[in-house]
């Protein structure tokens, strides 16, 4: 089975008169049998579920950056982790 991306949905909105097209992209979900994603990753535009456990045995960045992370779990949210891509004010 291909792993093709989702079609994004495409909405205009008015922005100051101007229109501008605005791109929702549907969350990218990575299954595993018996595991129930609890990472949510925002990069850039596009977010992935992902278990935390795939992550761990895959890189060593997330096996630390998971184990440090011992932040309180929203009860609002489905996810034990949450992390996102920023830009910061110079571009980088």
């Amino acid at each position: 089975m291909a792993n093709t991306m989702p079609a994004p949905n495409n909405e205009w909105s008015e922005d100051e008169g101007n229109e501008v097209l605005e791109i929702f992209l549907e969350p990218r979900v990575f299954k595993a049998p018996g595991l129930i994603p609890d990472v949510r990753l925002d990069v850039f535009d596009q977010q992935f579920h992902v278990h935390s456990v795939a992550l761990k045995l895959h890189s060593n960045f997330f096996r630390v950056f998971l184990k440090n992370s011992e932040t309180a779990k929203d009860i609002f949210s489905a996810f034990k982790y949450h992390c996102s891509t920023g830009v910061d004010d110079d571009g980088t």
